[in-house]
């Protein structure tokens, strides 16, 4: 299921760190979820794709990295696609989405919707993840980057 810049808009206007009600309990859940989201997509693909661990997340509102493996990614860049999942209402990117298939992305997509996770076309954020002012304080980075 695809959102739209209204829905973003009124997700997180405080710019908060953690969604409101987040505890210890409601974090284990989201990781445990976040596993789930991972292991069905290195299901469906039949391919490992890997999640970042909690430590190595140093954005506020971006809640956790899922990596696409190497085969997936097409094109050259410095930057390698992955599936940001943000803190706030179980939505998430794919960040320099032009370096996966169309198909892959559908994919993707189709599995994260049977788990509930919302997608946010790149798109709709203007330029694409690895040419954007990264600490503007716009949309994106009150929803999966740096407040």
């Amino acid at each position: 299921m695809r959102v739209t810049t209204e829905y973003l808009e009124s997700v997180n206007p405080s710019c908060d760190y953690y969604p409101e009600g987040c505890d210890e309990a409601a974090w284990r859940k989201f990781r445990g979820d976040l596993s789930d989201f991972r292991q069905r997509l290195s299901d469906e693909f039949f391919l490992d794709f890997n999640l970042s661990s909690e430590s190595s997340i140093q954005d506020s509102t971006h809640g956790a990295e899922i990596g696409f493996p190497s085969i997936l990614v097409v094109g050259e860049g410095r930057v390698v696609p992955c599936i940001r999942v943000s803190n706030h209402a179980r939505l998430y990117v794919i960040t320099v989405s032009r370096r996966i298939t169309p198909d892959t992305e559908s994919r993707v997509e189709t599995v994260a919707e049977r788990l509930g996770f919302r997608y946010t076309p790149e798109s709709m954020f203007g330029l694409p993840f690895d040419q954007r002012d990264r600490f503007n304080g716009d949309l994106f980075n009150q929803l999966y980057d740096y407040v």
